[in-house]
């Protein structure tokens, strides 16, 4: 129904940022960031599983790790698809709820744990992100 954000400072030792409700848990390893910075997560709502992440075009010394609990998504689209992956989209301009498609930049190849239903890709720097599935 709305967009769903969530706030924690991380500092060099790391941490964890999430968003139960959308299933989305972001990893921060040790030394990913240098000194204690405020991280944001927004759950955009809409039928795609799209996230953008604060501060914008932050990037990091070492991959922080996304996870999306599958059982937050419509799991006879996530698991019926041959390729689940990552995908970078630069402005929510490029999202397109009532096709239920997105243009994007990069693909992230993804890993999938059918034992915990969950999908999961390292982040570079700080934009946009979805779980795409073709």
């Amino acid at each position: 129904g709305q967009n769903i954000s969530v706030s924690a400072v991380i500092g060099a030792d790391g941490g964890t940022i999430s968003i139960p409700d959308a299933g989305l848990t972001l990893i921060v390893p040790p030394g990913a960031v240098t000194s204690s910075t405020t991280f944001t997560a927004t759950a955009l709502a809409g039928r795609l599983a799209a996230y953008e992440f604060e501060p914008h075009g932050t990037k990091f010394a070492v991959p922080l790790r996304f996870t999306q609990d599958l059982t937050k998504l419509s799991l006879l689209g996530a698991l019926t698809a041959p390729v689940l992956d990552g995908a970078y989209f630069t402005d929510t301009g490029k999202l397109n709820e009532n096709l239920g498609r997105a243009a994007v930049t990069e693909i992230l190849p993804a890993t999938v744990d059918l034992l915990r239903l969950q999908v999961g890709f390292p982040i570079n720097h700080f934009s946009g992100y979805l779980v795409s599935w073709h």
